[in-house]
């Protein structure tokens, strides 16, 4: 009997259940980004198993989601080892497969945007603030979007400034001749600084022939197709300031999520939409500043720190737990 005690008084006490997430995703890059960034950060609180759920390869309508009907597709079976406690998704086109998934198997639901459908249809909807969303209980307003960056916790000791050029989009004019005018002058202020240069997909043909015939000496040009994957992310943990266009938004918000000092090209608004009303935001409220401002002026602005992905984990953990408790006593009161 007594070594059977001792062998109980050291049993170490058992892991956690984790937590079974599905990642409901219409394959766009930016929503995986902003899945992925907020499942890091769960997974840094909790322990979860993650699931990623292919929306536009379901077979589901509205009339399953009127039955509570998930019909073992591909993806799952909903056997309990198999059914989600939470479904996250990202995208219009994966609402039907999340608000499916929350009737049938009874489990807790969340979407990263401002939804199509009424915001009381899911238990939680984490949304930009250039969306405009409304102040409810069960929405959470964000700057910006998630993304996978994690703040550097220490000084920079690389002497890199880092340029991440986009290009032609839907929000602002494109104008070759005008941004490397910018690139000449980015190397003028930082001219003590070696300057790191990457452009997108989206970056105009003619726009790395006009740089190489005049790349100022301290630049060095990266072709987006010469970088691998993760390299972006790397060298915003070790520049010490970052330039972006402000067309490039989700390269805008992971460079002020890096922690660094982030400063914009000037380029003309097609229109005032949402996006170029969520820049000007930052800009007035001193989040980033514009190429064309006074340096010395830019740098006394204080800036708050920026990570998105890992307060918007800590709410929806503690919108959950109000939800699981909910749904418990409310299992209670029905077995009475």
């Amino acid at each position: 009997m007594p070594s059977a005690t001792k062998s109980n008084a050291n049993r170490e006490k058992p892991a956690p259940e984790a937590l079974t997430l599905w990642l409901v995703t219409d394959n766009k890059p930016g929503h995986r980004n902003q899945l992925q960034g907020l499942a890091d950060r769960l997974a840094a609180h909790v322990p979860i198993s993650v699931r990623w759920i292919e929306a536009l390869s379901l077979d589901i309508g509205w009339q399953d989601f009127l039955l509570r009907r998930w019909e073992q597709n591909a993806h799952s079976s909903d056997t309990p080892e198999h059914a989600p406690d939470i479904v996250i998704g990202a995208g219009h086109r994966t609402h039907k497969a999340i608000l499916t998934a929350k009737r049938h198997f009874r489990c807790f639901s969340a979407v990263l945007m401002k939804p199509s459908l009424p915001l009381r249809s899911f238990d939680a909807a984490i949304i930009p603030a250039h969306d405009a969303p409304p102040e409810r209980n069960n929405v959470l307003v964000t700057e910006g979007v998630l993304n996978t960056i994690i703040p550097a916790s220490s000084p920079v000791e690389t002497n890199r400034h880092l340029v991440l050029v986009g290009g032609e989009s839907k929000h602002y004019h494109w104008n070759t001749q005008d941004i490397l005018k910018q690139i000449e002058a980015v190397a003028a202020t930082f001219k003590e600084q070696q300057v790191i240069l990457t452009d997108s997909r989206r970056t105009p043909e003619d726009f790395a022939t006009a740089l190489l015939s005049r790349l100022p000496e301290n630049v060095s040009y990266i072709p987006h197709t010469e970088t691998p994957s993760g390299w972006v992310k790397a060298q915003m943990q070790t520049a010490q300031d970052i330039t972006v266009t402000p067309d490039s938004v989700s390269m805008v918000y992971e460079a002020m999520t890096s922690g660094r000092p982030v400063q914009l090209f000037s380029m003309q608004p097609r229109k005032k939409n949402r996006i170029v009303r969520g820049i000007t935001r930052l800009l007035d409220r001193g989040l980033v500043w514009n190429l064309n401002s006074a340096r010395e002026e830019a740098e006394t602005a204080t800036r708050p720190p920026l990570w998105e992905a890992e307060r918007a984990a800590q709410w929806l953990l503690q919108r959950y737990k109000q939800y699981t408790l909910a749904k418990t006593a409310s299992e209670e009161r029905s077995d009475d």
